[in-house]
């Protein structure tokens, strides 16, 4: 299937319960079109099928879960693949016109995601062509457009760019979202005004 240019773009961010191996505890999407107008999220605490966490406590003390809350309203992976599924679905119109997928770090979170729906399945609706403010940050850096002293974490980005996160909770999956987004619709305002010279 030829992907198409003009399509929507969705926006994503897992919280998990630590580095690799660990449970998906949260994700977050966020369909938007060229002019971030927010179009339509999908916002879910998720637990393993049999309810058996994986989770280091330096993960948990980042995005500060507490599992005994997290549990009484977090819904299985089996349930949430097909309510992702369904979203996907739903804004790809059935895959015709693939999401492109954005974040801080986008392959991981879309990697993470394979629990809740195959990597085969989640490619019917999506573009393998992503966004990740994470390596546009390096070519920034590389132009000498952003200083060298930011890190280029989301973090150290969202500072650079004085992104108020006051209404997005930073390290919470909705929350790392907005702030991705704010740092993009920073870094696009920026090559704005850039020429070309052969």
């Amino acid at each position: 299937m030829t992907e198409t240019t003009d399509g929507h773009y969705v926006a994503i961010d897992n919280e998990t319960g630590g580095f690799e191996g660990t449970s998906l505890l949260s994700t977050y999407l966020e369909v938007f079109d060229k002019d971030f107008n927010s179009l339509g999220s999908l916002n879910m605490n998720v637990c393993p099928n049999d309810r058996i966490y994986h989770v280091e406590a330096g993960g948990l003390s980042v995005n500060k879960i507490d599992l005994v809350e997290h549990d009484k309203n977090a819904i299985t992976y089996s349930q949430a693949g097909k309510l992702l599924r369904d979203y996907l679905m739903a804004w790809s119109l059935g895959g015709k016109n693939k999401l492109i997928p954005v974040g801080h770090g986008v392959t991981f979170d879309v990697i993470g995601l394979w629990v809740l729906l195959s990597r085969p399945n989640f490619e019917m609706y999506t573009s393998y062509r992503k966004i990740d403010t994470a390596v546009v940050a390096q070519f920034l850096k590389f132009c000498g457009k952003i200083p060298e002293t930011v890190s280029g974490s989301l973090d150290s980005l969202c500072e650079h760019f004085n992104v108020n996160a006051v209404t997005a909770i930073p390290h919470t999956a909705k929350g790392d979202v907005w702030r991705t987004l704010a740092v993009l619709h920073a870094m696009r305002a920026l090559t704005n005004n850039w020429t070309v010279k052969l």
